[in-house]
């Protein structure tokens, strides 16, 4: 799996633009020295997936992602509820 994932003909080319995306967008600059962003998905595996590639993604750990849930219980974790 790992020589799988080091190849770059392996990779989603929908995740890489997303990348690309990121870092652009959240490079700081003097005049605003800190941002934050928020990315919405629509379950709960795929913001597990997302917050576990950008960890792993050397360009983008950085960014130091947060998993925030909408509503419910997920695994015993409190979540946001209207």
């Amino acid at each position: 799996m790992k020589v799988i994932g080091e190849n770059p003909r392996s990779r989603n080319p929908v995740l890489n633009a997303l990348g690309d995306i990121l870092v652009e967008a959240f490079q700081t600059t003097a005049e605003i020295p800190e941002k934050r962003g928020i990315l919405f998905a629509r379950t709960r595996e795929f913001v597990d997936a997302l917050v576990t590639w950008i960890k792993e993604t050397e360009e983008l750990k950085f960014l130091k992602p947060l998993r925030l849930i909408g509503s419910g219980r997920y695994d015993g974790e409190k979540c946001i509820s209207l």
